[in-house]
């Protein structure tokens, strides 16, 4: 990662309740990016590529690697609605989403 990782930064947030492990890079309008069922790979040269026109947010899905499993969470809608709320409060209003595998799934059912 070298000097790539001055791009990123990682932060754990409250939000919608819960400790939220969160991934964010780069400036300009916000891309909201949700990794697939295996788990976020890490920051990837894309990633690079993509974080010099777009604020990378990604968040590591809740029981994924370090963010704690939410019991309640129990469906795709429930994560979709969950996102939403994270966003809220971060104070976004409507950015574009895009998933890879489950990570997709859970942007359609945003959309």
């Amino acid at each position: 990662m070298g000097s790539e990782q001055s791009i990123w930064r990682s932060t754990v947030e409250t939000n919608a309740g819960t400790e939220l492990t969160i991934i964010e890079g780069g400036s300009g309008e916000p891309l909201l990016i949700l990794h697939e069922e295996l788990g976020h790979p890490g920051w990837l040269k894309w990633h690079t590529e993509m974080a010099k026109s777009r604020r990378l947010i990604i968040p590591l899905h809740p029981g994924f690697g370090v963010s704690p499993r939410l019991d309640w969470l129990q469906s795709i809608g429930d994560l979709a609605g969950f996102y939403g709320q994270v966003l809220k409060e971060k104070g976004l209003g409507p950015v574009d989403v895009t998933g890879f595998s489950l990570g997709g799934w859970i942007a359609a059912e945003m959309a």
